[in-house]
């Protein structure tokens, strides 16, 4: 198992993306290295100019679903997650981005590898985005 470095004063928390309450009556959160997959995937997931006060926040990976898919689109997709990520979250550089099409569900499996900068190890999120 990768060792975490350990940094005083490191603790990110954000809503967890399922939204489900605790037992104490709160909405769940997600810590540390959970709430830096939830910013990935929130930033991925939001059209630019779909957050009101914050027009440029998001990705436009949603600009490139209906193109064919080869290997020109991803290597765009590649450079609009990549740019999206490192513009909205300085925590995080970016290890890898995976595809996976599929077709009957008309969809792009994104796989997003990404090192988060006081870590020492490697984590893994998934994004969906559909056609």
């Amino acid at each position: 198992m990768a060792k975490k470095i350990k940094i005083e004063n490191c603790y990110w928390s954000d809503l967890s993306d399922d939204l489900l309450i605790s037992s104490a009556g709160e909405l769940k959160k997600a810590i540390n290295e959970d709430s830096v997959r939830c910013s990935i995937r929130n930033i991925l997931g939001t059209y630019k100019g779909e957050r009101i006060f914050r027009n440029n926040f998001g990705s436009s990976l949603n600009d490139l679903v209906f193109e064919n898919i080869n290997e020109s689109l991803l290597n765009r997709f590649s450079d609009v997650i990549k740019s999206a990520i490192e513009a909205w979250d300085n925590r995080v550089s970016i290890t890898g981005i995976d595809f996976k099409s599929n077709d009957d569900n008309n969809e792009v499996i994104l796989g997003v590898r990404f090192q988060i900068k006081s870590y020492s190890e490697t984590f893994n999120t998934t994004v969906v985005i559909n056609q």
